[in-house]
């Protein structure tokens, strides 16, 4: 599973988390925060060659 995946299925989750109130919305969007931060990071590692 390649860093877009990855990022696509940790957004699902969170909605899907939200939807049957296991995270409250809060919650979610600072999952969806951090997630954009890391997979932002990688996606940067990747253009510089790491």
């Amino acid at each position: 599973m390649d860093a877009e995946e990855q990022y696509e299925a940790l957004l699902h989750l969170a909605d899907e988390f939200e939807d049957q109130d296991f995270i409250s919305p809060q919650e979610r969007a600072r999952l969806i925060e951090k997630a954009t931060a890391l997979y932002a990071r990688s996606i940067e590692g990747i253009g510089e060659g790491t």
